[in-house]
């Protein structure tokens, strides 16, 4: 079937100017994966970095040594990236279950869901006939560009709410930021070469 789309773009002579619809498309959508990855980092923080820190505390002493920490850390981090949407936000096992968010936020979460469900899944189907119309394809493309705003918005919004958790747990929340900017930095380094 894809074929067929090929075939009615080129008739069309409009594919590069498609190329602009699939960019804003594959943008958007990647700013939606990033908020699941957020809410992860944010039920590792408020669940599993707490019960760390607190188990920790009771003992006196780290319980794990750096290397048994960092490897049951990225354990249940995996087992958080393998959660879908849903479950990500879920009372059972999502960040509803560790976290009392703002009545606000919380709605804004089930929003960047459907609206993040809408691109996997329906957007295509849906809009693929606005896009390829030149009328039509800057509304589709403002469209996309609104709900990837939106979904920054929202990755800002939850990381501000792990950095507090972070504070609460009784850890320096701008070390740990720092820490994992320069991370960041290094990573874009070795993907840049």
């Amino acid at each position: 079937m894809r074929w067929l789309w090929r075939v009615f773009w080129w008739l069309m002579g409009d594919e590069d100017d498609m190329k602009d619809v699939y960019a804003h498309f594959g943008l958007t959508f990647s700013h939606g994966c990033n908020v699941e990855g957020v809410l992860a980092n944010l039920i590792l923080t408020a669940d599993f970095v707490k019960r760390m820190y607190e188990e920790s505390r009771k003992a006196g002493k780290p319980i794990y040594d750096q290397y048994t920490m960092a490897h049951k850390l990225e354990e249940y981090l995996a087992g958080q990236h393998a959660k879908t949407f849903g479950q990500l936000i879920s009372r059972k096992g999502g960040v509803k279950e560790f976290l009392q968010l703002d009545p606000a936020l919380e709605k804004r979460v089930d929003e960047a869901k459907r609206r993040r469900d809408y691109l996997a899944h329906n957007f295509w189907r849906e809009r693929g006939q606005e896009a390829i119309s030149v009328r039509r394809r800057d509304a589709v493309i403002a469209d996309l560009q609104a709900d990837q705003a939106f979904f920054e918005a929202l990755a800002k919004d939850l990381e501000a709410v792990a950095m507090d958790e972070v504070r609460k747990i009784g850890l320096d929340a701008d070390k740990l930021k720092m820490n994992v900017d320069a991370s960041m930095k290094r990573v874009q380094r070795e993907l840049a070469r």
